[in-house]
């Protein structure tokens, strides 16, 4: 490929827009195994992300592997957007607390907490690149959201004990580079400037049957740093991929609130400083992307592993020498992605694709707070190109969520007279739509 002849410009164009971009990380629901956003390309969406480990279809390379910068001869800029339709219900089966002392366990009662999802709620990314010498170096950037959820559930939900509002937003700034080494394989990488903040919220038991609720709130905020490396190797008929994104470990700074305790428990009472560790995954994918001879139509495949396992728990360490920890225990998961796509002319492609995504959650410790289930997506899309400079791409995705049993036992005041267990028996529903747009310039 001929390298574009003003790189310098052409970088400076590109760090502008990437300002711009940044406009367009809000915070999202979670619509991917655990708490991870795969929604990193509009045109992905439309082949269920199928093959972007050795593709170079636009701009978000910089994301899925950025080896693939170096396919591109002159600067390009990639936005996507996104409407994400989610339905999700609790059906209780028999969530019930204790009271301190002898009295047993009773009926938590409350209500099905409603849809805990916005109805609709955005999301955006934004990437960009550009050659910076005649044929061997490459460099872009990329503003999105990797990690996100947000779950709202209404007042006296009868899992309250164990959620009510869970909100984490990332926001992930990848500088990349790239090299070609030859004219078959390139390599790439990028360093990840991540910031994570996180307000989760539950209700506290008191000690006495019958008693308001109390109330447990915690927030805090963090910057931290990940890397990522991956290659390409594309040949007459074949493209191929491999991509590895680093583990990024948080440590969570801010605030603990609790208020509405009575009794003996009163003294818990008012805010104080905490911290709190969150690692998020290590993720390895591999692709590949098969040329049919037509020359119009191509076969994609794709297959991730995350290194869920080291999420363990939410511990939350307070400055007044309190200690809050709810157990998580992921496992590490799979993900595996088919599609196709077809050239219908110069201008307009479709695509098509399926995934199974698997969750990381386990029976005895799935929370409403990231209410999961293995998912199957389905998906279409088109790309048009509107001239040598633009082209739109749109994609729809139905996302199937097996439906999944909940229960797990949390204990409050652990180890004091005022003890008290909550059982959570519950049963989770849901599915979801996306609808993308993405927008791609070459100039």
């Amino acid at each position: 490929m001929t390298a574009c002849c003003n790189p310098s410009r052409a970088v400076s164009r590109m760090l502008a827009l990437s300002a711009a971009g940044a406009l367009l990380a809000l915070p999202p629901s979670a619509l991917a195994g655990g708490f991870y956003l795969k929604e990193q390309s509009a045109e992905g969406v439309g082949r269920a992300f199928a093959g972007e480990t050795a593709l170079a279809s636009n701009a978000s390379t910089v994301y899925f592997n950025p080896g693939g910068m170096t396919r591109f001869s002159r600067p390009v800029a990639t936005a996507g957007a996104y409407a994400l339709f989610i339905d999700s219900e609790q059906t209780d089966q028999g969530t019930t607390r204790t009271a301190a002392g002898p009295l047993g366990s009773f009926s938590a009662g409350g209500n099905d907490g409603g849809n805990p999802f916005d109805t609709l709620t955005p999301t955006g990314n934004f990437y960009a690149v550009a050659p910076i010498d005649d044929d061997r170096w490459w460099a872009g950037i990329g503003i999105n959201t990797p990690y996100g959820f947000q779950s709202d559930y209404d007042p006296g939900f009868f899992g309250r004990y164990d959620s009510l509002k869970s909100d984490l937003m990332t926001v992930n700034i990848q500088p990349s580079i790239a090299y070609k080494l030859n004219e078959i394989v390139s390599i790439g990488g990028g360093i990840n400037f991540q910031y994570v903040d996180v307000e989760l919220t539950n209700a506290l038991p008191n000690a006495v049957p019958g008693s308001p609720d109390g109330l447990f709130k915690v927030e805090g905020d963090d910057w931290s740093v990940g890397w990522n490396l991956g290659m390409q190797a594309h040949f007459d008929r074949l493209d191929l991929g491999v991509h590895y994104r680093s583990q990024v470990e948080h440590d969570l700074d801010g605030d603990l609130n609790i208020t509405g305790l009575t009794g003996p428990l009163a003294a818990q009472n008012g805010t104080f400083g905490a911290a709190a560790p969150l690692t998020l995954p290590d993720i390895v994918s591999a692709g590949a992307v098969y040329h049919v001879p037509d020359g119009k139509t191509r076969l994609l495949g794709d297959v991730t592993w995350f290194n869920w396992a080291d999420f363990e728990r939410i511990a939350v360490s307070a400055s007044n020498g309190a200690r809050f920890d709810s157990p998580q225990n992921y496992e590490d998961t799979w993900a595996v992605a088919l599609g196709a796509e077809h050239d219908v002319s110069q201008r307009l492609t479709l695509r098509t694709g399926v995934q199974f995504d698997e969750t990381p959650t386990r029976d005895s410790f799935r929370t409403t707070r990231v209410p999961d289930g293995d998912r199957w997506w389905l998906t279409g899309g088109a790309t048009y190109e509107l001239s040598d400079t633009y082209s739109l791409a749109l994609s729809y995705a139905h996302i199937f969520v097996s439906e999944e049993s909940l229960e797990r036992t949390d204990r409050f005041y652990e180890g004091t007279p005022a003890q008290v267990n909550s059982t959570l028996r519950s049963r989770n529903a849901g599915d979801a739509d996306i609808l993308a747009v993405g927008l791609t310039a070459a100039f």
